[in-house]
């Protein structure tokens, strides 16, 4: 009896010493994984950074002749020419308040905030074109 428990205590030791070892490469492998996956999202927040701030600039001289032509506008004498000078820098206010969004976009809904942006942009510069022909 003595034997049998001896060597089923032994068996067990080795049961257990060898399943331990299995687990230091699993246990390796997860966190090279996780680090790889860190480095991955360390280098997406980097690129939407730098792309954030590309665009903003962008942004920023595109905004600045724009508010150039709605001046150009209302240098213009007459009563219709106000007030569509007026009703264009409200919309161009608005713009500006999206541009002030541009730092707290998340990669998830950049593509949809930079395409309405730019719609925007787009939009307004052709009604500014068009009151000043």
């Amino acid at each position: 009896m003595r034997k049998i428990l001896w060597c089923s205590i032994v068996t067990a030791t080795f049961l257990v010493g060898a399943g331990c070892k299995k687990t230091e490469p699993r246990d390796k492998a997860a966190e090279s994984v996780k680090k790889a996956a860190e480095d991955v999202k360390d280098l997406a927040e980097t690129e939407l950074a730098a792309a954030r701030t590309s665009f903003q600039t962008t942004a920023k001289d595109r905004y600045a002749k724009l508010e150039a032509r709605i001046t150009e506008l209302t240098a213009k004498a007459d009563a219709k020419s106000q007030e569509t000078a007026a009703a264009l820098r409200a919309r161009g206010d608005q713009l500006k308040a999206e541009l002030d969004k541009i730092g707290t976009q998340t990669s998830s809904v950049w593509s949809n905030f930079k395409h309405n942006v730019n719609s925007t942009f787009d939009t307004l510069e052709k009604d500014v074109d068009d009151a000043l022909k």
